[in-house]
């Protein structure tokens, strides 16, 4: 369903605004021609070598038909990655856009194939699960196929944030979580759970989100930088001669984050209760952490971007 305004190049609305002022207004920012031949053939590489079908279960608990293939965790403790995210570019969006010291969490791959609809909206509740809600994270998301919003799609839809911040669905989970048994509560009740496609948007918020959310051409290079607060989600790869669409995305959580083995363990078992499988255990990673150490301090975050400044606080509204 393709509903609302189409607005194409979305980080360029007035010039006179920088990067840095989009992003943190609307949580997300287009960047342009942000990696060169090299880089997106090892981004290729890396995404191809760990990609596996999607399984029914995960296929059923997205909705229809989601991605041919995908797989988390990719390339994560790797010499690749690691040397892509310690690049110019990258360096530039921790230290000009986002101004945090930034810890690589994960590599994800997508691959979609033609009327494929891939995730419906979310944020990044999943990926973001061992950290507190109010902790930053953010995702650069790379398309290594060319995207045509008037062609085959296939690309992403995202909600500015300072029109809906998707914070609720954060709070409402860690609620849940810290206010009750969380385990016993969607026991209780699994047929609400799935009917409302716990913890996505109900479809009545789906339907708004597509009508005021953006989506964008990119060529082979651009890439999109977006905050875990964003509600996003993917554009179906219409039929046509392009018969795949490949991606990839490299998560971030800010060095002073702060650990939450609890939020971990209730959102894995509650997807576990309502017979989803988690897609990915990441969290489990940082066994020298307690419930609220800052990331930076665990042995396991090796790979660190430097990107605040005096002019740059530690903590945003948002």
């Amino acid at each position: 369903m393709r509903s609302g305004v189409v607005r194409k190049n979305s980080n360029q609305p007035d010039e006179s605004i920088t990067q840095r002022e989009l992003f943190l207004r609307r949580g997300f920012v287009k960047l342009h021609g942000f990696f060169g031949p090299k880089e997106i053939e090892t981004l290729r590489g890396l995404a191809l070598s760990q990609l596996h079908e999607v399984n029914n279960k995960f296929d059923t608990f997205h909705g229809n038909k989601s991605f041919n293939r995908l797989a988390y965790d990719v390339g994560n403790d790797s010499n690749e990655l690691k040397e892509i995210v310690l690049s110019d570019p990258v360096k530039g969006v921790a230290k000009s856009i986002v101004g945090r010291d930034l810890i690589l969490a994960q590599g994800l791959s997508f691959e979609l194939k033609n009327n494929q609809s891939g995730f419906p909206w979310h944020v990044g509740l999943v990926s973001f699960n061992y950290i507190y809600p109010e902790s930053f994270g953010c995702t650069i998301w790379i398309p290594l196929d060319e995207i045509n919003v008037d062609g085959q799609q296939g690309g992403m839809r995202y909600v500015p944030r300072d029109i809906i911040s998707g914070r609720y669905l954060y709070q409402r989970w860690w609620a849940l979580t810290s206010q009750v048994d969380c385990l016993e509560e969607i026991k209780a009740h699994e047929k609400e759970y799935n009917a409302l496609k716990f913890p996505h948007p109900n479809s009545v918020e789906a339907k708004l989100y597509d009508r005021i959310s953006i989506e964008d051409d990119f060529k082979v290079g651009d890439a999109l930088l977006f905050d875990k607060w964003v509600f996003h989600r993917s554009c179906p790869l219409l039929p046509g001669p392009m018969e795949s669409r490949l991606a990839f995305a490299i998560r971030f959580v800010d060095a002073k984050a702060r650990y939450s083995p609890n939020n971990l363990r209730a959102l894995i078992a509650a997807n576990e209760v309502l017979d989803r499988k988690p897609p990915t255990k990441f969290g489990f990673t940082f066994t020298d952490l307690n419930d609220g150490d800052e990331m930076r301090l665990s042995k396991f975050c090796t790979t660190r971007l430097e990107g605040r400044s005096s002019n740059n606080p530690d903590e945003f509204d948002y």
